[in-house]
Order: C-alpha cells, then structure tokens, then sequence
C-alpha cells in the first residue's frame, strides 16, 4: 500500500515538473542507456560520443516526441533548420494528436477491423467472417466458394500474423482444427483479393495498397498525406513492419514523388522483384481512390485524422482494406505534414488536450519513447 501511495506521489511530481527540467535530470541519469541505444540502431559515432548530439537529441524529444531510432535514422543533428524539425510527425505528435484530439465514437470502429468491415461495407467488395461469430459450417462454405483466404488478427497492426491459408487441399479433419484454432483467437478471415494489372505485377506475393491520410479542419475534409505500399519479397502483406516498402504520392495528381525505402530507410531505384521504377509514375485509378477517401471521411465525421489503406484492380474495383486513427506519419520529403496538424490544433481546447497528452506521454512513457523500433 506504502509503495503504491509513492508511487503515486513520484508519478504526481513527474506531471508537475517541466518536461525541459524533467528530461534534463532524466539525460543525466541514463546517459549509458542513450549510448547504448545509439550503439544498437547504428548511429554514427558523433550520435554516441558527442556530448552536444546527446543535448539535442533530449531537446528535440520534449519538442518532437523523436524516439532514438527516428532520431539517428533521419540524421537529425544534421538538420540545422528549426522550421524543417518543427514540420516533422513524429510519434510523440502523433500518439498525443490521437488520444488527446482523434477521440470520437468512431475511432473505435476505424481500430478494430471487424468493426470497420461492417460500418463500411458498401466500399469493402469482398467476403469477410468473425470467427468469433461463425458457426463450423459458415466456415466450411466460406472455404469453398474461397478457398484461399486471408487471415489477420481484428485489432492487430503493421500486417503482425496476417497470413494465407489454402483449404483446397484440406480434408474436414483439418478445416475443424483450423476452425478451432481461429475461433479461439480475435481472428476476422477475408477473402483473398486477386488483384491484377500494375499493382499485382509490382509484387505479386502482396496486395498492394495505397494509404490515404485525410484531416478534418473546419468541417471540410482535406486529402494531406499518401503513400503507395507494397510487398518485398514472398510475404502476403505490403506493411513497412512486416518487411515492405512505401513511397510518397502526390496527393492531387497521384505522382509517385520519390524512390520507396523500406523500413530501414534504404532507397530503391527499382523494385527488388518486379524491377519497376516507381519514382514518376502516375498511380492507377487515382482519382477514385480520391472518392473513396472523402465519402469515408465523411462518414466519421468526428475523426480529425484517418488513414485508410485501398487496393485497386486493374478494371477499377477498389476494395478498401481498413481505416486507422493513428497511422504512421513517415517522412519522406524534405518538410513533413505537422502545418496541417497545426490547423486543427488552432482550436484552443484541441490544442490544451493535445498539450496535455503530450506532456503526460512523453514523462510516463519516456522509456518506450526511447527505444521505440530499437
């Protein structure tokens, strides 16, 4: 009971004292575990043993919410422009946007997948099922009339577990003991999307999507932020975390704006499998896609910031994949997007629930701030 009541007091004085004083006895302390961190990310040498990189890089944390990772990967110290630093989305920015400001009803149907497969369905154009809602026999004439399926996790992210399962060759033995492991889990199976055209060939292994990132500022929804993602190799998923690559896309005109890197920042000129230059190609079916982005946000119209992920087939089918209320915000220009954030945040009660959020997060979560994609 003692130790819960100091703790309290301890946690109490952290929220108190200024995140710039907190952070600076906070550098103090773990100056091991910061070299450390830039040891096992693979920072330069200056990123280690520089006394003024280490300054910076606490600075830019109680500014930026910039974890070590992003920090050394974006070669930061080397970015000497405060208005270029202050326009990037970092994950502090991002999380306290999110749950201090994309707080409405609907972000917990853009959250969970089931969820969004149902409020959107008109824009989905596939079979799905809840497993936790399917009896074995909705199951096994699932499996026939699709016999390759898609099998995520309902409120999973960055495509972790996604996989394929083939029931052409399974014998009722083994659909009840697929049946049985998928219903003791949150699992949702759809059908598999064969996609086809340009988007198939880029990788044939992934459905290649777009994401779509959309901001509510005044009750007018502007399109801000997109990227093309698409698969590297054999896995079924395009997601940067399970081993794909993403590049910018020119909101208007659907330009691809540079060369995609995965999630190590590495460039590529050409595709690793396909060989395809992406870097100027006009995307497919773009101004749909467009559409689609703005009828969705029209219908949560208590989300600021969504994200959603669209495959294309080459007649023009789009088939929306899911909806997020916190997608990443990668930096893949020169200025990132936080002007935009910014708009929303011209809402002084918006902005004391942004502020108040970031704070908290960034003194009770400073540890996973640090070692975040580490």
């Amino acid at each position: 009971m003692l130790k819960r009541v100091l703790n309290g007091i301890k946690n109490a004085f952290k929220f108190m004292v200024p995140i710039r004083i907190y952070l600076y006895y906070y550098s103090k302390k773990h100056d091991d575990e910061y070299k450390k961190l830039m040891i096992k990310v693979n920072a330069k040498d200056h990123y280690i043993n520089d006394p003024e990189v280490k300054k910076d890089f606490f600075r830019s944390l109680n500014k930026d919410g910039l974890p070590v990772r992003f920090y050394s990967d974006m070669g930061f110290y080397e970015i000497k422009d405060q208005k270029q630093r202050d326009s990037y989305v970092g994950p502090g920015k991002l999380t306290a946007f999110r749950y201090g400001v994309n707080t409405g009803p609907s972000a917990k149907i853009l959250d969970d997948k089931v969820m969004c497969l149902k409020h959107f369905s008109k824009y989905v154009n596939r079979e799905w099922l809840d497993m936790r809602e399917t009896s074995f026999e909705e199951f096994a004439d699932f499996c026939v009339r699709h016999p390759q399926m898609i099998i995520k996790n309902a409120k999973g992210y960055g495509g972790k577990g996604t996989h394929i399962f083939d029931a052409s060759s399974q014998s009722e033995e083994g659909l009840r003991a697929a049946y049985s492991k998928y219903t003791g889990a949150e699992t949702v199976i759809e059908e598999l999307i064969c996609q086809k055209g340009f988007m198939h060939d880029l990788n044939p292994a992934s459905v290649n999507t777009y994401r779509i990132c959309t901001m509510r500022i005044r009750n007018r929804v502007e399109i801000f932020q997109c990227y093309v993602n698409m698969g590297n190799g054999t896995a079924c998923v395009d997601n940067g975390y399970s081993g794909g690559m993403f590049a910018p896309v020119d909101a208007k005109t659907g330009e691809v704006l540079r060369d995609p890197v995965d999630i190590e920042w590495e460039p590529y000129h050409e595709h690793p499998v396909s060989g395809i230059v992406m870097k100027g190609r006009i995307l497919p079916y773009w101004d749909k896609v467009r559409e689609l982005a703005l009828a969705v946000a029209d219908e949560v119209p208590d989300i600021y910031y969504l994200s959603l992920d669209v495959a294309v087939n080459d007649d023009g089918t789009l088939y929306l994949i899911e909806g997020n209320s916190c997608g990443d915000g990668f930096w893949c220009k020169d200025f990132g997007e936080w002007p935009v954030y910014e708009k929303v945040l011209k809402n002084p009660v918006l902005w004391l629930k942004y502020r108040l959020n970031y704070n908290k997060m960034i003194k009770f979560h400073i540890e996973e701030l640090l070692t975040y994609l580490s």
